[in-house]
């Protein structure tokens, strides 16, 4: 439920009520994750948010204090809210950056819960923040929460300024080092951006990570678009990274804790946070792209119907493989297709289970290695479905054929050069007909990598 502030003041709760304030604020996650906990966790409320300006904030803070037993705040209200607290903890003074508000008996008790959220986001991604140089991107309200929990972890931090005044202001609250964006060299070994830049998807990356040769990780703390041009930046280097879901959903465990004193295990976390991206990656399918269907192509070998099969199984779709969907209603095998009747006709029957998908809804459909070869296909495909190509390096794909009897095009002499030699011909022709390309660095889990481009 999202509601403005003239709408908020007609509603009346039906039981323990908390919100999520900002402007704008219907891209927020928050009412599904804290909806998911309140189902993990047993815990009975309702969990709304409210499309509030700052100038509209005095106005929904003295309807709160009667309707809502606390709330999270998010863009531009973490900092307009602290004149009004009661009660604030020692980040949220040291920061002046409030996220998660606890109303007792009509006062305010502010708590910050991004910092040590962004921190166990990080230990998801590398075992150890000891020794470690953090640079992050950005002084505003975000930035400081972070470094403080940082800091306090005992990093060593410095932020990214525009300015010489800024960053003296910043390390003035913290003890953080400061660089100007013009002078940053390979120093740092983790790399987080605490600005709004990507929030656009066609915004240029606030950084040329080029230049940071040392990083091992890259974190940005947008979670829409689930996978901006930095986090690309990042994974075509072959650079571990995320995005700020996952700081979502653990500072959204702390605030749970504040509230109602919830305790949220790891094995919860993981699940909402699985059920979060495909919530996301399914909202994108549709409003973004405008398709109803995901169509996986690539390779032979690249790994489309076992991740296909994965991919729907996260996404509550329904799977199709095009050449079982063919052996199945010709009673034979690809082989005995190619056998008996020779390439053309397998492909006029390939043709055929395109057109048929397009009256397919809600499902992911695994092509054959040649399908979107032929352009027709392709475009018959991406009428209704998202084409996406699983790109996958050479190396891999020889891994995962070796010992493959069942495909017609190996049956040759000088296999591997045969596997060379097509795949060379076909990988520019996945690039130009497919909508996204995902790749998958060392240790990558593929439904995730897919979930994050979409």
């Amino acid at each position: 439920m999202v509601l403005n502030l003239e709408e908020f003041k007609k509603f009346t709760p039906k039981k323990k009520t908390i919100a999520v304030m900002g402007k704008p604020i219907h891209h927020s996650l928050s009412p599904i994750l804290h909806t998911e906990f309140s189902k993990e966790t047993g815990i009975d409320f309702d969990y709304i948010a409210l499309e509030v300006s700052p100038d509209e904030f005095p106005a929904a803070l003295k309807l709160a204090k009667e309707k809502l037993c606390g709330f999270n705040l998010t863009m531009p209200l973490k900092q307009t809210v602290i004149p009004y607290l009661d009660e604030a903890d020692k980040e949220v003074t040291l920061t002046q950056s409030a996220n998660t508000v606890v109303i007792n008996n009509g006062r305010l008790h502010g708590y910050t819960t991004d910092g040590v959220g962004l921190v166990d986001a990080l230990l998801l991604k590398t075992e150890t923040l000891k020794n470690k140089a953090v640079l992050i991107l950005g002084a505003g309200g975000a930035a400081r929460s972070v470094a403080s929990a940082l800091v306090a972890s005992g990093v060593v931090v410095s932020v990214a300024v525009r300015s010489e005044e800024k960053g003296k202001a910043f390390s003035s609250i913290l003890p953080c080092n400061y660089v100007l964006f013009d002078d940053i060299y390979d120093k740092y070994d983790i790399l987080i951006n605490a600005t709004p830049v990507g929030m656009n998807d066609d915004d240029l990356p606030p950084i040329d990570i080029s230049k940071l040769q040392r990083l091992t990780l890259v974190y940005d703390c947008i979670y829409n678009p689930p996978m901006t041009k930095l986090l690309r930046d990042a994974r075509d280097s072959g650079i571990a990274y995320d995005n700020g879901l996952s700081m979502l959903v653990l500072q959204g465990a702390y605030s749970e804790q504040y509230w109602f004193s919830a305790d949220i295990s790891n094995a919860v976390i993981d699940s909402i946070m699985r059920k979060l991206r495909a919530s996301q990656a399914l909202a994108r399918l549709a409003e973004v792209h405008g398709k109803s269907n995901i169509v996986l192509t690539g390779f032979m070998g690249c790994g489309k119907t076992t991740i296909g099969k994965m991919l729907a199984d996260a996404i509550g779709f329904d799977f199709v493989d095009l050449d079982e969907k063919i052996e199945s209603e010709q009673n034979m095998k690809i082989t005995e297709i190619f056998s008996k009747y020779g390439e053309e006709f397998f492909r006029k029957l390939e043709r055929n289970a395109c057109q048929d998908c397009t009256n397919l809804k809600h499902t992911v459909i695994a092509t054959g290695g040649g399908t979107v070869i032929r352009s027709d296909n392709a475009e018959i495909l991406k009428k209704n479905s998202l084409l996406i190509f699983l790109n996958k390096k050479l190396d891999e794909i020889y891994r995962n054929l070796e010992g493959s009897t069942n495909r017609p095009l190996l049956m040759v002499e000088n296999v591997h050069e045969h596997i060379r030699s097509l795949y060379e011909f076909r990988q520019p022709q996945y690039l130009e007909r497919s909508e996204l390309d995902v790749t998958f660095p060392d240790g990558a889990e593929p439904v995730n990598e897919i979930l994050l481009s979409i």
